[in-house]
């Protein structure tokens, strides 16, 4: 899945409140060429921040046209693994970015975020638009 991004809850949150021109057109450039990927945590905290329903609907409508990335086996270890590495750094991620951060080494995606914990996370490559 080279060339794909992982969009991070972050910047969907930001994209779907259709403020800032500076998020809202590159992740419409990620999804017009079909390099904006999703995967379940973020597809869980968007949806689940949603009050109400017509708008959850059209969000979950719009999201099942995404690639869709599952955790595996393999991405579950990773997880752990740096997670695990990191605490013994002293730092201190939450579970939900390593989780996608995994997800992205392991299917070779970068991740688009304004959160800065990613920067934290080895082998973590960021979109810039």
């Amino acid at each position: 899945m080279a060339n794909k991004v992982i969009i991070d809850t972050c910047i969907w949150i930001e994209y779907l409140r259709g403020r800032d021109p500076n998020i809202v057109d590159p992740v419409k450039k990620l999804i017009f060429s079909d390099a904006a990927v999703l995967c379940g945590i973020v597809l869980c905290e968007i949806l689940q921040g949603i009050k109400d329903p017509h708008v959850k609907e059209s969000v979950k409508s719009d999201f099942e046209m995404l690639p869709y990335l599952e955790m595996s086996k393999e991405a579950w270890a990773d997880a752990a693994l740096t997670n695990q590495s990191l605490r013994h750094k002293g730092i201190t991620i939450p579970p939900s970015d390593i989780f996608i951060a995994s997800l992205a080494k392991l299917h070779q995606c970068s991740i688009y975020t304004i959160d800065t914990h990613f920067k934290k996370i080895p082998d973590t490559r960021l979109y810039i638009p």
